[in-house]
């Protein structure tokens, strides 16, 4: 429960607001409790507006790569009603591709505001191989203006040795985006995955 009414039932006098806080994508409902019958009221509930840190992401994925190529996954789309600073993205690797054939996952700034990944992009930060297929990013100190759409992609580099195999990201929980300023993304959302790209 997020919010309760406390007043006395009236069909002719009961006009009460109750002011929420709320998260786009999530659910909210009105509960009635009527202790014994009594004449209609009418109830309304409606939302004025809606102001919360969002993050929406898009699979821009490959059907296909070779080895030794740069591979985009994700398109990461952060707004925020304040300023914000991205601390910690922790990005899952998914599929049949052996996690050591992954030779880094880099972030980049859309830097041109193409809203594709693309060479006018400017690298935020990357991770070189390792042996777990969790790479935590973290200390990024990203600036996300206010009341702007900020945008991130997400990229892959295979390695040139690579077996066949398939692969992909994604962000799990909530928990796998951390904010300095505290704001969360709502639960709902997750998980975020790409699609699944065929190295062949």
């Amino acid at each position: 429960m997020v919010a309760e009414s406390v007043i006395i039932n009236d069909p002719h006098n009961n006009i009460e607001t109750l002011e929420i806080d709320v998260l786009a994508g999530d659910r909210y409902y009105l509960k009635i409790f009527s202790p014994e019958p009594g004449n209609s009221s009418l109830y309304d509930l409606q939302i004025s507006s809606i102001e919360g840190f969002t993050l929406i992401a898009t699979d821009i994925s490959l059907p296909t790569a070779q080895p030794g190529d740069e591979v985009p996954f994700l398109r990461l789309d952060f707004k925020s009603p304040d300023p914000a600073t991205l601390d910690k993205l922790n990005i899952n690797v998914f599929g049949t591709l052996p996690v050591h054939w992954v030779s880094g996952v880099s972030i980049y700034e859309d830097t041109n505001g193409s809203g594709e990944f693309d060479s006018g992009d400017e690298l935020i930060a990357h991770i070189p191989q390792q042996w777990i297929n969790r790479f935590r990013f973290s200390n990024l100190d990203y600036s996300i203006p206010a009341s702007e759409t900020t945008t991130l992609f997400v990229s892959m580099d295979i390695d040139p040795d690579a077996s066949l195999g398939t692969v992909g990201i994604s962000l799990e929980s909530y928990k796998d985006v951390v904010i300095n300023e505290g704001y969360i993304v709502s639960y709902r959302r997750f998980p975020m995955r790409s699609g699944v790209t065929i190295i062949e």
